[in-house]
């Protein structure tokens, strides 16, 4: 089983792209350009521009609040390969984590921040002790891939 979540990552840079381009507009056009005449639905231009503002603020910040990361998993040589980076607004440096499948201990599984942000901890056997690798970050792994990875990892771990 080979998967990653590109899909995901590329529409999330959209998303922000997008809203930053979107509210630059409607500032320029309501401040500089004068073209929107307010009130508009009843609403001023400070509710307007706060409400956007806010909003703007959420679609900036989630990502980076629920730590999404590139995620790629496979499970189809005699390793278990996982390559990862932080996704956000400033990219992060690229890792991996390759473990030969008879080395596998076993991992753990967590949430954190009402299930917003999703943890894999990965152990590995070397010698007669127990390693473990800093959590990575699944929060922008779909949940049937998630469910997919936790199913195969059960198979390999000890």
């Amino acid at each position: 089983m080979t998967f990653d979540n590109k899909d995901r990552v590329i529409g999330t840079r959209i998303m922000l792209l997008v809203a930053t381009v979107l509210f630059i507009t409607y500032l320029v056009l309501a401040y500089a350009a004068k073209k929107i005449s307010f009130p508009l639905l009843g609403m001023d231009d400070g509710a307007w521009t706060a409400i956007l503002c806010a909003l703007y603020l959420i679609i900036i910040i989630y990502p980076s609040f629920a730590k999404y990361q590139y995620f790629f998993f496979s499970d189809n040589d005699e390793k278990l390969v996982f390559r990862y980076f932080f996704a956000g607004l400033i990219g992060g440096k690229k890792k991996a984590v390759e473990i030969n499948k008879q080395d596998f201990y076993g991992y753990e599984y967590t949430t954190e921040c009402l299930g917003i942000r999703k943890n894999l901890t990965l152990y590995q056997k070397i010698k007669s002790n127990v390693a473990k690798y800093p959590p990575i970050s699944i929060s922008a792994v779909s949940k049937k891939n998630r469910e997919e990875m936790i199913e195969r990892l059960d198979k390999y771990k000890q």
